[in-house]
Formats: structure tokens, C-alpha cells, sequence
């Protein structure tokens, strides 16, 4: 389940799929596919598997690894299940929920659940110094940022900006629908995820 894979890759969803820097594991976790993670990590499967760092081109002068390098399964989960924006272009949106293969329990709560029932370290950081909470808080999804903070998530850890997740969530705007493309109501608005973040901070301190 962690044998890792770079290359391109096609499916029916899109003609020309992104460029892939995965494992089968890894891809379970980015479809939220609740019984395909718990299958692999039942057949050894790291929780913690991260994508290596790919060797850049000669004409690549980013500081900033590509893909999804230094990115966990975890973090993956967190915004998983959610398909591709495009079906096949600029001008073929998808404007529905995304159509998977198999019917299947992609709750993302459900994903992160069975991630840390096997160990997932919450408190990693991607190469943007943002963990798992930060991705979770600015998903706007209250379940997941609860059963993080209960499963020791740092509230206090600061990402390249040097921001908290109270702090990332404070500087963000309510979500807008974006015209032809899928559009999810969040769970919660920003201001309702702060006032979240400070009440878990409040009763950690207590």
C-alpha cells in the first residue's frame, strides 16, 4: 500500500490528470475512501506516509517542493474526497458532486478518524509549517478541528507566516460560490471557527 508512484496519469474524470506523487494509500486518503484506508493500514500501511521530494528540473527555481511533498495522509483527508473541479477542460466544469468508481464512505470526519485510531501524528508539519489543525480550522469543518485538539493537536503552532490556526482563520473571508464549479456549504463560517479555536484553547488552559 506505500509503494510510491511519480508520474502522469489519466482517468474518466479529467483527459489529462495532474501529475501524480503518490501511493495507493496516499490517493485513498486524498478520496476520503474510509474502508480503502482501513484495508491498507490493516495490511501495514504507515499512517504517517508522506510523498518523497521529487527531483526538481534544471529550469525549476522554487524554493517550494511540488505536489504534495511533506504532505501526510492526514492532512490529505482533511479536504479529501472532493474530485476535480474540471471534467475535461476550461469549458467542461463539473457541476456536481464528484462521481467515484465505487459507492463508497468518503466522510472526510470518518477519514481522519480512522487515521488517528492508527497513530497518524497530528502535530506534523507540511513545508508551508501549516499541520493538520491549520488545514482543518481554514476547512471550516468543526468535527474535525475537535477530535484534533482532543488528540493532542498543538492550537499554538505557527505556520510560515508565523500565524496560529486562530490566527489563519481570522484573516479569512466567508466562503463565496465560485460560478460553474461545485460549490459545498461549510460547516461553519470563519468568525464561528475563531470563537471554536479560543473556546478549546480556554478549556485546554483549565
Amino acid at each position: 500500500p506505500d509503494k510510491p508512484f511519480i508520474g502522469q496519469m489519466h482517468n474518466t474524470s479529467m483527459c489529462c490528470d495532474t501529475k501524480a506523487n503518490a501511493s495507493p494509500f496516499f490517493r485513498a486518503a486524498i478520496a476520503a475512501d474510509v474502508e480503502g484506508l482501513k484495508l491498507m493500514l490493516a495490511h501495514g500501511a504507515e499512517a504517517d506516509w508522506s510523498p518523497a521530494l521529487e527531483v526538481k528540473e534544471e529550469n525549476d527555481l522554487s524554493d517550494t517542493p511540488r505536489g504534495n511533498v511533506g504532505k501526510t495522509a492526514l492532512m490529505m483527508a482533511i479536504n479529501g474526497g472532493k474530485g476535480v473541479g474540471v471534467a475535461g477542460g476550461p469549458n467542461d466544469l463539473r457541476y456536481g458532486p464528484p462521481d467515484f468508481r465505487e459507492p463508497a464512505n468518503r466522510d472526510t470526519l470518518d477519514a481522519v478518524n480512522a487515521l488517528l485510531a492508527a497513530g497518524a501524528d497530528v502535530n506534523t508539519s507540511d513545508p508551508n509549517q501549516e499541520t493538520a489543525l491549520h488545514l482543518a480550522a481554514k476547512a471550516l469543518h468543526p468535527g474535525i478541528v475537535r477530535v484534533l485538539v482532543a488528540n493532542g493537536a498543538a492550537l499554538d503552532a505557527k505556520d510560515k507566516d508565523g500565524l496560529t490556526p486562530l490566527q489563519a482563520v481570522e484573516k479569512m473571508k466567508p466562503p463565496v460560490p465560485n460560478p460553474g464549479f461545485y460549490f459545498v456549504p461549510p460547516l461553519a463560517q470563519p468568525a464561528e471557527m475563531a470563537a471554536l479555536l479560543k473556546e478549546l484553547a480556554g478549556n485546554r488552559a483549565e
